[in-house]
């Protein structure tokens, strides 16, 4: 008899049964896109190693790294030849990860097998392959197919396309595994026992919901009639093209016009048009998605546990107790999933287990990505050429939503040549629908250079005004410029200031507006996404032209004044000083700055002018010299050599990580007290990590930051936790700033 582990309430699971459970589930979560016999060979092959008589001697605590994979890996490549590649990968990557895909570096791998010992210093299983064949021949409950189809050899020549295939594989089998394995822990009696799955869509009952809850907010709405007809429109174009066959899609829609809302409802009824079993929302801020999965509880009350998740960088799994929901979260089994594009597109190119585990979840799904144009242009290319993969061979539909649609068709040779489709999504809104006909809501004009002192007594002239920077120093500079002024209603907000301090002051200036008492905000670019703001003055710093639109959107957002005012300036500073977050984002505002020097300030209002200038901006960048272009060349050569580990460290949204700080804000106190003892004893687990989040701040630290003593590493039992920290200094957490560690010394420039 061979084992496949330990005991488990005084039993222990054989090879055949292990192997036998994992090839049944692999193959089930792979029939979704046809690839049911690639994935159950998989998993049939997967321990292969542990026929082995040194894997019986590590059950038995005689032996220690042992291989077990490998040699399963070697089998599938040596018995499917090319159509084995994807199999070899995903089973030699099981436990440890995705390595080097292309056939040689995958053969050179393999051959290993075959020394006396592994390059990490495991041995192998301790027979040869032969032998291990010959005891999984005997013992197996089936055989294997004699042949199968692979979609990553077929897709080869297209080989963003083909790494989304081997990962596709690889998601189902380690997916499989984890579950397999799960269900021996946590047998009884009657033998293993798995974890429930996860609630089915009703997107029928669902969109019934969704329907009332729009008719109640229409009810209860101030917009104006011209605004309301919009958001009618816009809702039922969303509807009438739900019909249409799947694909890609993008809505292009005016700030303020129900987005949100109105692609719930596409995405519900496109699912029960087509018998899609989940919607993903993708969201590029966590501010966002804070709000958006509050707006879709509210749209879809009473549902039950585990139906709606969220799940991001914040919500992670160290331990503990899991909920129900959280435990869905670890691979996406649940009908709705609200998520943040870093998330969901850093697992969609990782080549770890635990991050690719979720992604065959993805398919037979309506993935919505709204605030499309966040998309970091080093990453353009590769992101547009997985997401038309994932419609052309995983049943998925998306959809890109934004009020200021990029010109992505200007990567469509690149895409082609990664996925063998072109970028060429239809229109849920095509232009003559006139949602961007509305009367104009707001003037803009363009001032050129302003110190931000002239822009605080402008600022205190108007009884409500916005001012919006690029730089949170800025943001800073201009508060204590208002209140040097003894502006009444001077308010801050940025990202210096945890979420729940945001959400506290954002609340009082909107209570604050709607008394009609004064309020003169001072802000960074975190007010403009997803925030409902409705000022009737505003000044932005010159910005991407995606921004300054997203500004546009916090003045007269109702459309209640006859005429709102926007003012676009640039911040008066000395040479050398910095005025933009990096060299992308110079790049962009610069290009603003340039047309409205040739051609007067660009229309913010106008689709036309706004893909004229995203065309430029893209053909511009082209062949760039600077970090980006490096990246970018970087990731496309790695792409191009199916190097999934080096894919996986090239391809990443954000491009420096900074550090997680616990701060002591005045409106949590018992919060950050209870948290910030769990976290001294060790007592850290997902649940402290999502209470966490409220009373966070994310910074880039110097190594020699005096403020450092201040920051007391998180630990889990004894294990430091090397990016969470918690501040200890309640006088470096300002209660109307927020995080200012540089009153210890430091240089705040560093701080993004």
């Amino acid at each position: 008899m061979y084992y496949s582990r330990s005991h488990s309430r005084g039993v222990r699971e054989l090879v055949r049964d292990h192997l036998a459970d994992v090839g049944t589930l692999a193959g089930s979560f792979a029939a979704v896109w046809g690839g049911e016999k690639e994935a159950e060979a998989a998993g049939r092959l997967h321990d292969l190693g542990k026929y082995g008589d040194l894997f019986q001697k590590v059950l038995e605590r005689k032996a220690s790294h042992v291989d077990h994979w490998t040699a399963g890996a070697y089998l599938a490549a040596r018995r499917y030849r090319v159509n084995g590649a994807a199999m070899a990968l995903a089973i030699a990557g099981h436990h440890t990860g995705l390595g080097q895909g292309c056939l040689r570096a995958l053969q050179q791998s393999l051959l290993r097998v075959n020394v006396p010992q592994a390059g990490d210093g495991r041995q192998w299983a301790g027979n040869s392959i032969d032998i291990l064949e010959r005891r999984w021949r005997q013992d197996a409950r089936s055989a294997l197919p004699e042949s199968v189809k692979s979609a990553f050899t077929e897709h080869m020549g297209h080989p963003a396309a083909a790494m989304l295939d081997a990962r596709m594989l690889f998601s189902s089998l380690v997916d499989a595994d984890w579950l397999s394995a799960e269900a021996h822990q946590h047998r009884d009696e009657s033998g293993p026992v798995y974890r429930q799955p996860g609630p089915v869509l009703h997107p029928g009952w669902d969109l019934a919901a969704l329907m009332a809850h729009i008719d109640d907010i229409r009810s209860r709405s101030h917009a104006s009639p011209a605004l309301q007809r919009v958001r009618d429109s816009l809702l039922a174009l969303c509807l009438e093209g739900a019909a249409s066959p799947q694909g890609v899609f993008n809505l292009a829609a005016p700030t303020g016009s129900g987005k949100t809302l109105a692609m719930l409802a596409w995405a519900l009824r496109h699912c029960e048009t087509h018998g899609l079993r989940r919607i993903i929302v993708v969201l590029p801020y966590l501010s966002i998605l804070d709000q958006t999965l509050d707006a879709i509880r509210r749209a879809l009350p009473g549902r039950e546990p585990g139906y709606i998740i969220e799940d991001d960088s914040l919500a992670r799994d160290v331990g503990g107790e899991e909920s129900a929901g959280r435990l869905l979260a670890e691979n996406w089994d649940a009908p709705i999933i609200v998520t943040t594009t870093v998330r969901f597109f850093e697992s969609l190119f990782s080549a770890r287990p635990s991050d690719c585990r979720k992604l065959h979840r993805i398919a037979g799904s309506a993935v919505l990505f709204d605030e499309a144009q966040t998309l970091p242009l080093p990453l353009a290319a590769p992101t547009l050429a997985a997401v038309v993969s994932l419609a052309a061979h995983y049943r998925c539909s998306i959809l890109f939503s934004t009020a200021t649609q990029p010109a992505f068709e200007s990567f469509s040779a690149e895409v082609d040549k990664l996925a063998g489709s072109v970028w060429s999504p239809r229109a849920l809104a095509p232009a003559q629908a006139g949602l961007f006909s509305l009367p104009p809501r707001v003037r803009v004009s363009y001032a050129g250079k302003v110190p931000l002192d002239e822009v605080a007594r402008q600022m205190s002239e108007r009884p409500a005004a916005l001012a919006i920077v690029n730089l949170k120093r800025h943001a800073r500079a201009l508060y204590e410029a208002l209140r040097q002024l003894d502006c009444e209603g001077a308010v801050h907000l940025s990202t210096d200031m945890c979420p729940a301090h945001r959400r506290d002051v954002l609340e009082s200036v909107r209570n604050t507006l709607a008394e009609g008492r004064p309020c003169r905000l001072a802000a960074t670019q975190c007010v403009e996404a997803g925030v409902d703001l409705d000022f009737p003055a505003l000044w932005r710093a010159l910005a991407p032209m995606d921004s300054l639109c997203q500004a546009a959107g916090r003045c007269n957002r109702e459309g209640r004044l006859q005429m709102g005012e926007m003012t676009v300036f640039i911040p008066e500073h000395t040479d050398g000083d910095r005025l933009y977050p990096d060299s992308t984002y110079e790049r962009a505002a610069g290009l603003v700055n340039e047309i409205a020097a040739l051609s007067g300030f660009p229309d913010l209002f106008d689709p036309a002018v706004i893909r004229g200038y995203y065309r430029r901006f893209y053909e511009r960048s082209r062949g760039m010299t600077d970090e980006d272009g490096k990246k970018a060349l970087a990731l496309d050569a790695a792409i191009r050599e199916t190097d999934f580990p080096q894919v996986a460290r090239l391809y990443r949204w954000i491009g420096k990580r900074g550090i997680n700080i616990l701060v002591p804000y005045a409106g949590q106190l018992t919060l950050y007290e209870e948290l910030a003892r769990q976290a001294g004893e060790g007592d850290v687990n997902a649940a402290w990590f999502r209470r966490a989040r409220e009373i966070t701040v994310g910074a880039f630290v110097k190594r020699d930051m005096p403020a450092l003593g201040w920051l007391i590493p998180v630990k889990k039992g004894r294990e430091v936790i090397d990016d969470w920290f918690v501040l200890t200094n309640s006088g470096l957490y300002d209660s109307r700033t927020g995080l200012a560690l540089d009153r210890a010394g430091g240089d705040e420039n560093f701080i993004v």
